[in-house]
């Protein structure tokens, strides 16, 4: 009767912490010379939402918006949108992993076109909710300009 009576007065109340994203922010440094010319550093910030687990690797998404101010779309500025995995080197919980994706980067520099990149790093998570991240960017060269998404980031972030 116990279980019946603690069934029926149970929380009905919906769940609606996020799960599986994680925020980034930090300093990107660039190494292509057109895109230092621009700025010799830029604010980076990075969204990644996970996608379900295959075996020991973690599919994701991230957007990546790089920029002199938050949120500014005006030049410069890159956008990236790729598709990544994510593979811890020891499977703790609190670990050091590695990660590499593939996608699409807005890249609105000098001119302003949609070029395949590539990024990549390795990563470090603290505690339950923390981690920090160097990242690497490289895109494929603007033909104009000749500009291109090449930089170093490092990120600090918060897990949900």
């Amino acid at each position: 009767m116990a279980a019946i009576s603690n069934a029926q007065y149970g929380s009905t109340n919906p769940d609606f912490t996020p799960h599986g994203i994680r925020v980034r922010l930090g300093v990107v440094l660039p190494y292509d010379t057109t895109f230092r010319d621009a700025g010799a550093s830029f604010l980076g910030m990075g969204l990644d939402y996970d996608l379900p687990a295959h075996g020991s690797y973690v599919p994701f998404l991230a957007i990546d918006h790089i920029s002199k101010k938050p949120f500014d779309t005006t030049k410069p500025h890159v956008t990236a949108l790729t598709l990544n995995l994510r593979r811890s080197f020891t499977g703790a919980k609190y670990d050091t992993y590695w990660f590499a994706g593939v996608g699409a980067f807005n890249i609105n520099i000098e001119g302003g076109r949609m070029l395949a990149g590539v990024r990549g790093g390795l990563g470090a998570e603290f505690e339950s909710k923390y981690f920090a991240e160097l990242t690497t960017y490289a895109s494929l060269k603007e033909n104009g300009s000749g500009t291109s998404a090449n930089a170093f980031a490092f990120y600090v972030g918060l897990k949900f």
